[in-house]
């Protein structure tokens, strides 16, 4: 998995960087077929925000950017919806699987 770290008009120390790497870590338990994790930070108007942007094997990429006042509270809460589009992205997969699954073994027993 390719991952890239860009920061436009805000200097990242390496708690800043370790933050966020511990955060995209977390992207890791769902088991999907990740080839690129992007992240950008930017300050705007006293705000910072920061997106993600995963890209999949065959399926459509996702982006997901917050903006909040806080670094910290920007990476917390852009790393909790990335997580949440992430579960059920392994959620509608695994129910097809286990749909399949259900029609093999009833296709069996007839």
């Amino acid at each position: 998995m390719k991952m890239s770290i860009t920061s436009k008009t805000k200097k990242l120390n390496e708690v800043d960087l370790e933050y966020i790497n511990t955060s995209r870590e977390s992207f890791r338990k769902y088991n999907l077929p990740i080839t690129s994790l992007d992240t950008m930070i930017k300050v705007q108007n006293l705000n910072i925000i920061v997106e993600f942007f995963i890209k999949f094997e065959k399926q459509a990429p996702v982006m997901i950017s917050q903006t909040a006042q806080t670094f910290k509270e920007a990476v917390a809460l852009a790393t909790e919806r990335m997580q949440k589009a992430l579960r059920r992205i392994h959620d509608k997969k695994q129910n097809v699987r286990h749909k399949k699954n259900l029609r093999k073994s009833s296709i069996t027993e007839e």
